[in-house]
């Protein structure tokens, strides 16, 4: 597989954009990979997609208070940071997004291959939050921190609320509809079909 833009715990200032992903144009390639996250604090998740076919196998929160965390896979795309407003364009390398929140385990919505994301973020303790991004692969992550928290407090136990960041508007939309979520940590995923 073609390797995308790759970054580690960068922080996406006012005015930044960074491209994300590959495009797979090779459909008749056999795809299969399993993805999963296991966190100090507790959130998990595991996931496998078999040629398109995405199937959760499972997902837990975080233990106590937790920054929002977002994830696009199996993508490419754009991230951009304006004013306060960071804003996601990105191509599924199939012929949907599915995404699930990790606290509920389970699909929330599905969307066609073409989608824009927008969020808002706010602190608990009405700091400054920058978002610090991630991509890899056909991967987007953005964590949520504030600004005078280093990345490196990503990986602790247990988060105080100084150390929070979270969605105050999140919003996925396509060409036929748009939705809002609340505040939590998501997946965003490419793939054709979902089975439970």
């Amino acid at each position: 597989m073609p390797k995308g833009p790759e970054s580690d715990n960068k922080r996406l200032r006012d005015g930044m954009s960074q491209s994300f992903g590959v495009e797979i144009t090779n459909r008749k390639v056999t795809h299969k990979s399993t993805s999963s996250r296991g966190s100090y604090d507790g959130t998990q998740y595991r996931y496998t997609n078999n040629n398109g076919t995405l199937r959760i196998l499972y997902a837990g929160p975080a233990r106590g208070i937790h920054r929002n965390d977002l994830l696009v896979a199996n993508a490419s795309g754009q991230i951009k940071q304006n004013e306060g407003t960071t804003s996601i364009t990105a191509k599924s390398n199939f012929n949907k997004f599915y995404v699930f929140n990790i606290d509920y385990e389970y699909v929330v919505d599905s969307f066609s291959k073409n989608v824009s994301i927008a969020f808002q973020t706010l602190s608990l303790t009405e700091a400054a939050i920058t978002p610090v991004i991630s991509s890899y692969g056909s991967d987007l992550d953005v964590i949520l921190l504030p600004e005078n928290v280093k990345p490196k407090k990503i990986y602790v136990k247990e988060h105080k609320p100084n150390e929070i960041g979270i969605f105050s508007v999140l919003s996925i939309s396509d060409e036929t509809k748009t939705k809002k979520y609340s505040a939590g940590d998501y997946v965003i995923i490419g793939a054709d079909s979902f089975v439970k």
